[in-house]
């Protein structure tokens, strides 16, 4: 026996503790990971199970990204009509080689824009008065 009294009896207990603790926060590491995978795909899991085992009657459910899309899609179809409506409205507005001789054509092609819409009249127009007792006395 040694002369302090104390017998060495191999491994200390708190340095297994510490090697437990590092395995089990390495295990939580990789277990949060698959949770955070799990979280994002698992909506879609959900519906396409429901909707694949269910047969719905009414309305059905829909994802976000579907919304997404369909907003993108609205949004796709109204730039091509709002760009195909300025393309018509330029050529209305402008006059063509052809027409640049033609007075009542150029006339007929006019259009003004008022209160954020086309008009054929300039804004203010009264039709001018005219008095149809006159037709009568012919």
């Amino acid at each position: 026996m040694p002369p302090t009294g104390l017998t060495a009896t191999g491994i200390p207990p708190h340095v297994s503790l510490y090697q437990e603790m590092i395995e089990m926060k390495t295990s939580l590491t990789s277990l949060r990971s698959e949770i955070q995978i799990s979280m994002e795909t698992l909506p879609e899991q959900v519906c396409h199970t429901v909707l694949s085992h269910c047969q719905v009657n009414g309305a059905v459910p829909i994802t976000h990204q579907q919304v997404q899309t369909m907003i993108q899609d609205v949004k796709s179809t109204m730039m091509a009509a709002f760009a195909e409506q300025a393309m018509v409205i330029r050529q209305s507005v402008e006059p063509s080689r052809d027409l640049s001789t033609n007075t009542n054509a150029q006339a007929d092609a006019r259009v003004w824009t008022w209160n954020g819409q086309l008009h054929p009249v300039p804004r203010g127009f009264r039709f001018p008065r005219y008095d149809f007792n006159i037709l009568n006395d012919r």
